[in-house]
């Protein structure tokens, strides 16, 4: 809930983001501090990130009784359909080259089959080893593919920080500031919640596109990247709310839109709580306690940075191969406890080689987690599928061709978009072309 209320803190005091949807706040936040406004560049921030979480938090609650009557009418086949959905739209949407985002997915689809088959009680890929037969823990594979991936790629490049500013003053200016932009509050929170229910989007999208609005509707914009507050009370507000947004699809239709909620659904599902009709007509009290939660850490997170922003400050100092090490420890301490197994250790170095590779080679990490945490969903609902229905006529349920719709519709117009643009460019080389001789 609150990574990104703590990660302004660096973007606005070094030029260096915490994490890539801090990108945004650091183009007025660090023009702001370098003024000698840092107090108040940081007080807009964890304000608006406050903000951000609590009206997230209610747009979810508001969006339980409304989805709750649409999720109950879901059966195997359009939940099926939505496991296949959340692969697809996570890798389609991920920057970069789609191919490599599917294939990333089909890969984390490949190794969370690992272990007993949930349908027929069979061994896959166990090579023998009891130790695989439960499956992959997916702590261990989060924290190899992202953690460890992430430390070793930090690690061999040099800190490129700009100047170091001091906090200084202007909190209570940055306060009263902050009430006067109510507005951008609101807004940026909307589209993080839009932007969270879409899978694969995540939080830089919704930032940079929070931002886009904040200058679209603002009269005077030539001081946008120059330390105007708007540029940074609309990205934080949707920064936070982002992750409220994704909750939605990940606790009612149990597709996560990203890594926190990919994570969170693994974990509901080894406690054998199922996401989607099941949760909500067993288990709404516990989405009510995760909404409340998520409100709660959002007020504690900002209270928490205001009180700690000085010594945070000095934390960002320190040169990341001297945190390295340390946080090495305490992610092989945390994938050990989880199970108590020394075969989880080997698991997260392997995976962290393979994290490392994929982010060397432009593949998208998160498309690979989502799909190894829908791997045994996707095969329970199938399975379900073909056994209660004859044939493939549950291919025509309306819900069914809605998210075939979803799937083929992009592909179509991507396609059609790429055709369009190759006969443009043999076009325009026609007409670039010599003439001949006999011309």
């Amino acid at each position: 809930a609150v990574v990104h209320t703590s990660d302004t803190v660096a973007a606005v005091l070094l030029g260096a983001p915490g994490s890539a949807s801090a990108s945004v706040t650091m183009l007025d936040g660090y023009s702001m501090a370098k003024k000698g406004q840092a107090g108040r560049a940081l007080s807009l921030a964890f304000l608006s990130s406050m903000a951000g979480g609590l009206l997230g938090a209610v747009g979810l609650t508001l969006a339980i009784p409304v989805a709750r009557p649409l999720v109950l009418s879901f059966g195997s086949p359009e939940l099926f359909m939505l496991t296949v959905l959340g692969v697809s739209l996570a890798a389609v949407l991920s920057r970069g080259n789609v191919a490599k985002g599917l294939t990333a997915g089909l890969l984390g689809l490949l190794l969370g089959l690992a272990g007993t088959s949930p349908t027929t009680a069979e061994y896959r890929f166990n090579f023998g080893s009891l130790f695989l037969a439960d499956g992959l823990s997916l702590v261990a594979v989060a924290l190899g593919v992202f953690g460890l991936a992430e430390i070793a790629s930090r690690v061999g490049q040099r800190e490129k920080h700009g100047e170091v500013v001091q906090v200084g003053g202007g909190w209570l200016s940055g306060a009263r500031e902050w009430l006067t932009h109510w507005t951008h509050v609101i807004r940026g929170a909307l589209i993080g919640i839009w932007a969270g229910v879409l899978p694969g989007v995540g939080a830089t999208a919704g930032t940079w596109l929070a931002y886009g609005q904040a200058m679209a509707t603002a009269k005077d914009k030539k001081k946008f990247g120059k330390g105007d507050p708007r540029g940074i009370v609309g990205p934080e507000s949707a920064n936070n709310s982002v992750e409220a947004g994704d909750l939605i699809p990940t606790l009612l239709f149990g597709i996560p839109g990203g890594v926190p909620a990919a994570m969170l659904l693994g974990m509901l599902l080894t406690y054998g709580i199922s996401p989607g009709p099941a949760i909500i007509t067993e288990d709404l009290d516990l989405i009510y306690l995760i909404v409340w939660s998520f409100a709660i850490a959002s007020v504690l997170g900002a209270l928490l940075c205001f009180a700690g922003t000085r010594w945070l400050a000095g934390i960002t100092k320190v040169p990341f191969a001297v945190l390295g090490p340390g946080l090495v420890v305490v992610m092989l301490l945390g994938a050990f406890q989880e199970s108590g197994q020394l075969g989880d250790l080997w698991v997260m170095l392997a995976l962290g080689v393979f994290g490392w590779l994929l982010k060397s080679t432009g593949f998208p990490r998160a498309p690979f987690l989502i799909g190894f945490v829908l791997a045994i969903p996707l095969e329970r609902y199938y399975f379900l599928t073909v056994n209660l229905y004859d044939g493939f006529g549950w291919l025509l349920r309306p819900w069914v061709l809605v998210f075939l719709a979803v799937l083929v519709v992009p592909v179509a117009l991507a396609a059609v978009r790429t055709v369009r643009a190759r006969r443009q460019v043999d076009y325009d080389d026609e007409d670039r072309r010599p003439p001949a001789e006999d011309e």
